[in-house]
């Protein structure tokens, strides 16, 4: 290839690179684009489809809560028992004397 070829080659990928980054900039003609497409889907059975089907994939990779083991549950009632002995008052047991 010679020097020509190659500058008439880098001539053509800078005016390509060039028509490419103009249209990937964004238009700033109108700011407010996001106002302008609200309401776009409004009861379109379609686009709820699409969000329930979404919102039940996620809700698929959630991590599910591990199930307790019986023997934690039972440790967790058996202190709670104890901590409810230890906080009733005693009881009084005393006779009252007539005099």
């Amino acid at each position: 290839m010679t020097l020509e070829e190659m500058e008439k080659r880098i001539i053509a990928l800078e005016a390509e690179l060039a028509r490419v980054k103009a249209q990937q900039e964004p238009n700033k003609a109108d700011p407010k684009w996001v106002a302008a497409q609200s309401g776009r889907f409004a009861n379109d059975a379609g686009f709820d489809e699409i969000v329930r089907l979404g919102r039940e994939y996620r809700k698929s990779q959630k991590p599910r809560a591990a199930k307790k083991s019986v023997r934690k549950k039972s440790m967790l009632q058996t202190s709670a028992k104890a901590v409810i002995v230890l906080k009733r008052p005693a009881k009084r047991t005393e006779t009252r004397k007539k005099a």
